[in-house]
């Protein structure tokens, strides 16, 4: 489930978001792989029935959506830091540190919680 069915939707959703037409390509073929296990005639779910196989791809695809939910509160900060750094060029690491720290326990979200409390529930 986790290493074919989670990681081929995760990437069938990336492919999706993808704007560079090579490169969608190449995760939509690695993607179309991985799910391919679902219908492989001596695969490990040939003997599913069709409802199975269905409820298993749905579980999957929710799993993937989970992920990318927990991990897309990191994605402001990196653009946080594009901006900074095209200004900067040349931020030291402690520095770097002492922003993220700033950035995900200390500014707010409109709903009152915190970039960390977000990665944390999802």
């Amino acid at each position: 489930m986790s290493d074919y069915l989670i990681a081929g939707f995760y990437l069938k959703q990336v492919a999706g978001k993808e704007n560079d037409v090579e490169r969608k390509s190449q995760i939509s073929q690695i993607s179309q792989q991985l799910l391919s296990i679902l219908t492989q005639q001596d695969g490990p779910f040939c003997e599913y029935s069709e409802n199975d196989v269905k409820r298993l791809e749905r579980a999957a695809e929710q799993c993937a959506q989970i992920f990318q939910r927990s991990s897309s509160c990191v994605k402001g900060r990196n653009a946080q830091l594009s901006l900074r750094h095209h200004g900067i060029h040349k931020l030291s690491d402690r520095s770097l540190q002492a922003q993220t720290i700033v950035h995900n326990y200390y500014r707010r979200n409109r709903d009152g919680s915190t970039p960390a409390e977000g990665f944390i529930e999802a």
